[in-house]
């Protein structure tokens, strides 16, 4: 067995306590935009693979059905706190908390003023900029056969013409098609096993990775998560089927500990959640999130030292012995 693991762990790195949002006019406005232009480059990315068969599947018009959904805020705000897990850690600076109280907890309300901003403009970017590949994994997900090509129309049609043709007395046609661009199944496990390879490559340089959840390709509620731990169960065995086990962090799940044991064949993906979600579809695919990385506010007498770390050595110092010692709750 292999293990690819980063430094990140759940209950070290989650941003916990802080009030739900409630968007304002003109952030949900904002949202609203961006998914209805995600949408448009989803849909001009599956003409160029699929040409009209992505309308005569209906996986453009999923993605115009998708493009129209509006998001929930508690989706966002966890995608957010996903992102924002994710950045504390790689500016190795303490993840901010909220302490007892909630906002009306005077030491809460000024981090709060900072730290919200800072997650709206955030999300919306990381949205904005994967939304088109998020709602086209979810259209090829749902509606696109893995034998694509009109196989049936062009027999009918080729055996019409040579009938008419008054050449033959009788003709059969058969044709086997091999499409050029894999299909529904097919092309969800070939970018799975991509992510999978990713995730082999820059977690063992002590890093989580940002991943997205998809679980129904008609919802285009996002379901963003940590991945900070994988490791290889049977990789390509005789079967070719490829088995690993991916720990991650779901920010709906605070600091526990959720792991996502993954079966990949050549045309399909089945995972198992542990444990299970209270509610909720089984994971379908698992895509990698390609996020910049961002500047989290930051908090105390840290402000003044953005260009200098004295802290960064007692931050890994303290990270190791965390990890030796402490475990996650319950």
């Amino acid at each position: 067995m292999s293990f690819y693991e980063s430094r990140f762990r759940p209950w070290l790195d989650d941003p916990a306590g802080w009030p739900d949002w409630l968007l304002t006019p003109e952030e949900a406005a904002g949202f609203a935009a961006d998914q209805a232009a995600a949408g448009a480059e989803a849909a001009a990315r599956l003409t160029n693979l699929y040409g009209e068969q992505a309308d005569t599947f209906g996986a453009a018009g999923l993605v115009e059905a998708l493009a129209a959904q509006s998001l929930d805020a508690a989706d966002l705000q966890a995608v957010a706190l996903a992102i924002a897990a994710a950045d504390y850690h790689r500016e190795r600076l303490p993840v901010p908390r909220a302490e007892v109280g909630g906002i009306t907890n005077p030491r809460n309300r000024p981090v709060w003023e900072k730290l919200r901003p800072y997650l709206v403009a955030r999300c919306r970017a990381a949205l904005a900029a994967q939304g088109a590949e998020a709602l086209q994994w979810r259209a090829i997900l749902g509606r696109v056969p893995d034998n694509w090509l009109p196989a049936a129309q062009l027999t009918r049609a080729l055996q019409q013409e040579l009938n008419a043709s008054g050449l033959f007395s009788e003709v059969e046609v058969t044709l086997e098609l091999n499409p050029p661009v894999a299909g529904g199944g097919r092309w969800i496990a070939m970018q799975c096993r991509g992510t999978l390879a990713e995730l082999r490559r820059r977690l063992p340089a002590r890093e989580p990775c940002l991943v997205e959840l998809i679980r129904d390709a008609e919802d285009a509620a996002p379901q963003w998560a940590v991945a900070y731990r994988l490791e290889d169960e049977l990789s390509l065995g005789r079967d070719g089927v490829e088995r690993v086990r991916l720990w991650f962090h779901d920010p709906r799940r605070g600091g526990a500990e959720v792991s996502l044991r993954i079966t990949l064949a050549d045309d399909r993906i089945q995972a198992v959640e542990t444990p299970a979600p209270e509610a909720g579809a089984a994971v379908k695919a698992l895509r990698l999130v390609k996020l910049e990385p961002g500047e989290p506010p930051r908090f105390g007498w840290r402000r003044w030292f953005r260009r200098a770390h004295p802290w960064g050595a007692f931050w890994w110092l303290k990270r190791l012995w965390l990890l030796r010692f402490s475990r996650a709750p319950g």
